[in-house]
């Protein structure tokens, strides 16, 4: 048996895997593997929300007098969708297939993306605090509303898992 990913499920590791770097094996249609199509519906469901996360923290905040905090949530928001983007863009540039050859790329653009973001807050906190406040709010509402929906997206593909394997084996 070769390498395997730490999870112990069993699979050996491809014999053209390259001692010391780390290799995942998980088998076909495992719950733990979205198919694109899941993920391209999870991240236009998270935009979704965070558009009406948008509009919520705008028609709560703005009649409480603290608008300049709607608008960094917004901001925030925002960004996240911007990032998001970028990682899909940069995922479509390098492909499957080109994704050793690509990834220090990848990675640069990731880390690029990382800095502006870092930056940007960083300026909005010490010029306008309720804004810079906001928008680090708002990245932190984004991601949080991405990874709930990746946790119900893999207990859904668990779930449908489950029953096949139920159904096959009566």
């Amino acid at each position: 048996m070769g390498e395997q990913n730490g999870n112990d499920r069993g699979a050996a590791a491809p014999s053209s895997a390259v001692p010391g770097e780390p290799v995942t094996v998980v088998p076909a249609g495992h719950p733990s593997v979205l198919p694109a199509i899941e993920l391209v519906r999870i991240h236009k469901m998270t935009m979704r929300i965070a558009a009406g996360l948008a509009i919520a923290a705008l028609a709560v905040l703005a009649p409480l007098g603290q608008a300049l905090y709607g608008i960094g949530v917004c901001l925030g928001l925002a960004v996240g969708v911007w990032n998001l983007r970028g990682l899909e863009g940069s995922l479509e540039r390098i492909g499957p297939e080109n994704y050793k050859a690509g990834r220090n790329r990848f990675a640069m653009g990731r880390m690029g993306r990382l800095g502006v973001v870092t930056g940007l807050a960083i300026v909005l906190l010490v010029a306008v605090r309720s804004v810079g406040l906001g928008m680090v709010l708002g990245v932190g509402a984004f991601y949080g509303v991405m990874v709930l929906n990746m946790i119900v997206s893999l207990a859904r593909a668990r779930r449908q898992s489950l029953s096949a394997e139920a159904g096959s084996a009566a």
